[in-house]
């Protein structure tokens, strides 16, 4: 009698072992795909809504963050990724990740301050003309234009500010720009238009 309640608790635990909700289990767990989460925020503080980020490797898709900072990929093969984003006002956003299992990977993204600067009456570019704001000690310059009139500023602190220009041989202009931890600079390039002293 024991023999055979032997015989019998042994086959049970041999139908169970093949059946469908092992191989479940055992399917889920070779599961080549992972989900993963991009984390953007600025300053590692505050999250940044809005931005389209790119995760190229063995699969190439997109995603968007949500009010929380947070751009989600799911049913990717697992493999390194190059995650990547550029939205006007920001820096550009980049990092590369070996990904084999779940997890939240952060980006940090700074907020920039862009344009040029031209004469009033030509439109030519001012090279070599000089940028400044009023977040900086007096008289101090940020930056100068290059040869097509063209300058970046980051990181800007967040807050309304007063930014300035001049250029060889032209006066200054001054213009007002807020600067936002979720909107970072101003959402079009920041240009000026100088009048020749000359």
């Amino acid at each position: 009698m024991k023999n055979l309640q032997r015989i019998v608790t042994a086959a049970c635990i041999a139908a169970l072992l093949s059946g469908p909700f092992v191989r479940k289990i055992s399917a889920a767990s070779s599961d080549p795909n992972v989900t993963f989460k991009v984390t953007i925020k600025t300053d590692g503080r505050t999250a940044i809504p809005n931005i389209q980020l790119k995760a190229d490797g063995p699969k190439t898709a997109t995603a968007t963050s949500d009010s929380n900072g947070e751009c989600t990929f799911t049913s990717m093969p697992k493999g390194t990724y190059a995650l990547s984003c550029n939205s006007y006002g920001f820096t550009s956003g980049y990092v590369r990740k070996d990904i084999s299992g779940s997890v939240t990977i952060e980006m940090t993204l700074q907020p920039v301050l862009q344009g040029g600067v031209y004469d009033a009456v030509t439109k030519q570019p001012v090279p070599d003309g000089h940028i400044f704001a009023s977040w900086t000690a007096r008289g101090a310059c940020l930056t100068n234009t290059n040869k097509w009139g063209n300058y970046v500023v980051s990181p800007v602190p967040i807050g309304k500010w007063t930014v300035s220009a001049d250029g060889p041989g032209h006066g200054q202009q001054s213009v007002e720009v807020i600067v936002s931890a979720t909107t970072g600079g101003p959402s079009s390039p920041v240009n000026f238009y100088l009048k020749s002293m000359q």
